[in-house]
């Protein structure tokens, strides 16, 4: 049970860190990975792995292609979030009432105390964790579905800027 804790923090950790990055660049710079960037003629542009050059007027099929796998990734990110908050709560919930039934087992017990005293207290400092993880889950979710509405939005207006 801790191990899958201790995996679920460091996991939800990893998708709290990542960012966006807007900024304008520069006649000859290559760009590793962005999501939104401003372009200016002559200026080189990657993006998942294609190259682009900006006086040039890339092929819809290969910007809808782009959009439509950035979409298929932050919908991934997504769902593994989903998936974390809800572990994190299910195993939050399920120590909570354990502890608390181990406390009224604790009540009555006589040899036993000891041993139920130090479950009851395990318990209590690792169910808030696993609720807290569960809230980073649910914070992480809503970042990544922000982003795919966005990434859905732009595919519409590929779409429509190429069938009016």
């Amino acid at each position: 049970m801790n191990r899958l804790i201790l995996f679920i923090i460091g996991y939800s950790f990893l998708f709290s860190f990542s960012y966006s990055q807007i900024r304008n660049i520069e006649i000859g710079e290559i760009i590793q990975k962005t999501d939104s960037i401003t372009i200016n003629p002559g200026t080189g542009l990657i993006h998942q792995q294609r190259e682009h050059n900006a006086g040039d007027i890339p092929d819809k099929t290969s910007v809808l292609d782009s959009i439509k796998s950035d979409i298929q990734s932050v919908r991934l990110k997504r769902n593994i979030s989903i998936g974390i908050s809800v572990a994190g709560f299910i195993i939050g919930v399920i120590q909570k009432f354990a502890a608390d039934a181990a406390y009224k087992e604790y009540k009555t017990a006589t040899t036993e105390a000891p041993d139920l005293r130090r479950t009851i207290e395990l318990y209590d400092k690792t169910y808030p964790v696993a609720l807290g993880i569960g809230a980073v889950g649910i914070v992480n979710t809503y970042k990544y579905h922000k982003k795919l509405m966005t990434l859905k939005w732009k595919l519409n207006q590929e779409l429509k800027n190429e069938y009016p």
